[in-house]
This record gives C-alpha cells, structure tokens and sequence, in this order.
C-alpha cells in the first residue's frame, strides 16, 4: 500500500471502530491495527470499551459479594434449625402411629415438633415412593 492510503485506511478503521466499539473484541483489533497508531486517536474507541469492562466487573463483584451474603444467611439459618432441642418425654406420642414412642428410636419432621417413629417415618417414605412410581406407571 502507498503510505496515503494506508492513512485515509486507518482513519476509516478508527471510525469504525468508535462506532461499533460493543461489537468488536478489543484486543484483537488492538493487534490488527499498525504499532504507529497514536493512542490519541485510538480514544473514541478505547474509552467506551474500559468504561464498559469496568462497570462489568463493578456488576460482577456485586453478584459475588450479594451471593456470599445470601450463603452466610442460609448458614446461619440451618444453624438456628439444628440448634433446635426436642424434648421426648414418657408421653410423647407418634403423630403417625399414635402410640408412645417411649424408648423407641424417633424422627422429627423439618417443623421441630412433630415426633414419629423411625420405623413408621420410614414406611411412610416408602409409601411416597410407591404412590409416585404406580403414577407412573398408569401412562
């Protein structure tokens, strides 16, 4: 190329460029362009691009901090259902069963109140399993 072409070139690629800065990767354009490209003129088009990279990282770094908070909340939370205490008495009764649970091995339902039996709390799930498999299988 003759050296006044390759100018009126460069210009119409700086144009280009500025105009459609979201649409192009920046450092490959970067690459492309003549290392004799003054940085003054590359401003149209670098300005939008950094501001747009920061502001995405700004955003980003406000998912993650709101993400971590929301974790630490949800800890917290399953800390407070743990620490829950339930009291079996001799009177403690079986919400499935209706008999004492007495020195019988108990489950508590997520609520922290409702007491049953191991053994009926495990025939109930697989009275859950079954219903949702026979379901299934009426297709």
């Amino acid at each position: 190329m003759e050296e006044g072409n390759s100018t009126v070139m460069i210009s119409e690629v700086l144009d280009l460029l500025s105009q459609r800065w979201e649409r192009i990767n920046g450092a490959q354009a970067l690459k492309l362009l003549p290392r004799e490209t003054k940085l003054q003129n590359l401003l149209p088009f670098l300005a939008p691009l950094l501001r747009n990279s920061s502001e995405a990282h700004r955003n980003y770094s406000v998912i993650k901090s709101l993400r971590q908070s929301e974790n630490l909340q949800v800890k917290e939370e399953l800390y407070k259902h743990r620490k829950g205490v339930v009291q079996v008495t001799s009177d403690s009764m079986c919400s499935l069963c209706n008999k004492k649970i007495g020195a019988s091995v108990f489950a508590v339902y997520p609520n922290g109140k409702t007491l049953v039996h191991f053994v009926c709390f495990k025939d109930s799930q697989g009275m859950k399993a079954v219903s949702k498999t026979s379901h299934g299988r009426r297709r």
